[in-house]
């Protein structure tokens, strides 16, 4: 004979199954285990196997570099090259001296740096600036000789400045 209780189960052919054995349970499980897998990956592969991010100062030593060699056969690919290479010393101060240049002329950057770098250095971006502002925007004649001389300059000035650690001066 059957007891009460044997009756309740026979009669309901249903089981109690708890949530982590269903199918949607088992499927996030592995999405899960997938995703902390793959950042598991990635964080290991930046750590150890991504190049180290190089500083401002190496940054523009690379890109004179680039420059430097390089051959510049027209005019205007002269005054191209006076372009990209104000630009580089306009990023390397900024950077360097905190300061936002990127949107200013080669007249107005002076003014800008006069506090920030020393007398000597002041002295010869000062020249340099003038002397691009003339060969970018009044047609001036250039060789390419002087264009590798202004580059190894502008290393010059890098190299200057990469130790330094130059006290802004605060104008009064």
């Amino acid at each position: 004979m059957s007891t009460k209780e044997n009756q309740l189960i026979e009669i309901y052919d249903v089981w109690y199954r708890p949530w982590w054995h269903s199918k949607v349970a088992s499927t996030t499980f592995v999405f899960v285990a997938l995703a902390l897998c793959l950042l598991l990956l990635y964080l290991l592969w930046k750590r150890f196997f991504a190049s180290k991010s190089l500083s401002y100062d190496q940054v523009a030593l690379l890109q004179l570099n680039k420059m430097k060699q390089e051959s510049y056969s027209s005019q205007d690919a002269l005054q191209d090259a006076y372009f990209t290479l104000t630009m580089i010393l306009k990023t390397y101060l900024s950077k360097k001296y905190s300061i936002s240049l990127l949107h200013k002329t080669d007249n107005e950057i002076v003014d800008y740096i006069k506090p920030v770098v020393s007398v000597d250095i002041f002295a010869t971006l000062h020249e340099f600036f003038e002397r691009s502002f003339q060969i970018k925007f009044a047609q001036a004649a250039v060789s390419e000789k002087m264009l590798q001389d202004d580059i190894s300059f502008v290393e010059r000035i890098v190299h200057a400045t990469m130790g330094k650690q130059e006290d802004q001066v605060e104008s009064s």
